[in-house]
């Protein structure tokens, strides 16, 4: 089997968290995350079709809960303010 975008999975790990966190489900709407406020996407090093989460900067936003474990997947992420 081929294995997952790493975009997607980014993706996926962003809307994991979203969907336990009430305040990132009042700023960020489910279908547009490449313009998720406080998330900076890039383009993958040798890729012309593949972004990864590269910057998480929440740090004013009031978050409350836990971090899920899927965000330890952000692999190409430098940045995480919160």
């Amino acid at each position: 089997p081929r294995a997952a975008d790493p975009g997607t999975a980014d993706v996926m790990a962003l809307c994991t968290w979203r969907g336990t966190c009430s305040e990132l489900q009042e700023l960020w709407d489910e279908s547009s995350a490449p313009t998720w406020e406080g998330v900076t996407f890039h383009q993958a090093h040798g890729s012309a079709h593949t972004t990864r989460v590269v910057r998480i900067k929440l740090c004013s936003k009031g978050l409350t809960g836990d971090l899920p474990a899927a965000l330890g997947g952000l692999t190409a992420l430098t940045v995480l303010g919160l």
